[in-house]
């Protein structure tokens, strides 16, 4: 039995790479060969929320460098945690530190349904 896969290949690269390799995906892209490669920005950490169809914040996380992608996937669609109608909206901050001091101030003010409260 021949297994059909979604994709006929996958990229990984360096982030300092992200513009030569769109290149690359386009072109194969043009060749008819499907591709996969994350666009999310992986060097630096973000603060991510999960929104509602309104707009409403549902969740709000901090994704570590180097792990955005592997952490937001669970949230997008095929996620373990996808709720349809559901957006991920991100901002990349330059440390942890900050990432994180940010979410807790999001997460204060706007009390997002799915986070637990602060003890």
């Amino acid at each position: 039995m021949i297994k059909k896969y979604e994709y006929d290949v996958a990229l990984s690269f360096a982030d300092e790479d992200r513009e030569y390799v769109e290149a690359v995906a386009t072109t194969l892209k043009n060749s008819s060969i499907e591709v996969f490669f994350s666009q999310l920005p992986n060097d630096k950490p973000v603060v991510y929320k999960i929104l509602t169809e309104g707009e409403k914040n549902n969740y709000t996380g901090v994704a570590k460098r180097g792990k955005v992608y592997v952490t937001l996937q669970q949230h997008l669609q095929g996620g373990k945690n996808y709720v349809p109608g559901s957006k991920v909206r991100i901002e990349r901050i330059d440390s942890i530190q900050q990432a994180q001091q940010k979410a807790d101030r999001i997460i204060t003010t706007s009390k997002p349904k799915y986070n637990k409260p602060a003890k």
